[in-house]
């Protein structure tokens, strides 16, 4: 039968207190400080990792977005909110208490995770940088080919206000008229 952990907290309270000799208190001391700093390393590798998976969907995720239609805005803040877990868990972790007073344990981790934030918006305002200024290009093109086409047809109009259909009449006319002379000319002589 497993104990459970506060019949364990209460049977090592009454055991008689042994002082452990220098050489092994030293030796567990060193073994606690390598566990910690070995903690700390996995912990910041853990976070860097992250932070890199994060921010690289971040910045597939706004892509993928783009193509699919989305608008650069919203494909931006898709990718952001995406970019922005590992600060929103670093500022978690930071153990902000908003009961009765504001109290931070650890006001580096939300800095950290301030500045986590800044780099997911700084990275997705970037990825869709590109696309907006070509979007931009794009319709500026377009504006100046409508400008274009439009001077070309008042160009093309004819400046004595006669229309196509009309001077079409005229030539179709005149070639009739030309065809008809020999023989008006013939029906005459006789």
């Amino acid at each position: 039968m497993l104990l459970d952990t506060d019949e364990i907290d209460q049977q090592q309270d009454f055991l008689p207190t042994q002082t452990l000799p220098r050489e092994y208190q030293d030796y567990l001391d060193r073994l606690e400080k390598d566990y910690l700093s070995a903690c700390a390393t996995f912990t910041l590798i853990r976070n860097f990792l992250l932070t890199l998976t994060a921010n690289s969907a971040n910045i597939s995720l706004c892509l993928l977005a783009i193509d699919f239609g989305l608008g650069t805005m919203s494909a931006g803040l898709l990718g952001f909110s995406l970019g922005s877990i590992p600060a929103m868990i670093d500022i978690g972790e930071a153990g902000i208490d908003l009961s009765s007073e504001y109290k931070v344990r650890d006001i580096s981790r939300v800095v950290f995770g301030c500045s986590k934030l800044i780099a997911s918006a700084g990275i997705s305002w970037n990825t869709t940088q590109e696309y907006r200024l070509i979007m931009q290009y794009a319709h500026d093109s377009i504006q100046a080919f409508e400008v274009e086409v439009k001077n070309y047809e008042i160009k093309v109009q004819p400046t004595d206000g006669l229309t196509i259909n009309l001077q079409l009449q005229i030539v179709i006319g005149a070639s009739l008229l030309l065809t008809a002379i020999p023989v008006i000319f013939k029906l005459l002589r006789r």
